[in-house]
């Protein structure tokens, strides 16, 4: 008697990953202007949509094109930067099959006390939003020499 191979269904899921940007090597002090700051690392949280079996599958599938888009620069004061995946943070599937404007590819709950006020809500979970608190800008160390 012939089996019949049952085909899993696959599934669009948002996997949110997070890389990790350093420099290395002293700045040419010739090019050190008003924007370098030597006082930051960045971190970058991205999310990225992966057709899947499981989220098992889609951590797995999101990790091996994380590590493809790992890259390493000279930044405008000709530091090496290197930018690095470090971890697969999250994954959900998404409602929708279809990709489209208006889908939903990732959302995330906060649990907050009642009577807590929107701007401290803000301010706590989504800080990036804020204007920054000084006058440097930390992403131009990060920015790719031309």
């Amino acid at each position: 008697m012939k089996s019949k191979k049952r085909r899993s269904s696959w599934s669009w899921y948002a996997v949110k990953l997070l890389y990790e940007s350093t420099i290395t090597g002293e700045a040419n002090k010739e090019k050190i202007d008003n924007h370098f700051s030597n006082e930051f690392k960045l971190y970058e949280e991205r999310i990225v949509v992966i057709r899947a079996q499981s989220s098992d599958h889609a951590y797995k599938k999101a990790d091996e094109e994380a590590v493809k888009d790992e890259m390493e620069y000279k930044n405008p004061y000709d530091q090496l930067v290197k930018c690095r995946f470090v971890n697969s943070l999250n994954c959900q599937e998404l409602f929708d099959n279809e990709i489209k404007t208006g889908t939903e590819i990732y959302s995330r709950l906060f649990k907050v006390p009642i009577g807590e006020k929107i701007e401290k809500v803000i301010e706590t979970y989504c800080p990036e939003t804020l204007p920054p608190k000084e006058n440097k800008t930390p992403f131009y160390n990060f920015l790719i020499n031309e």
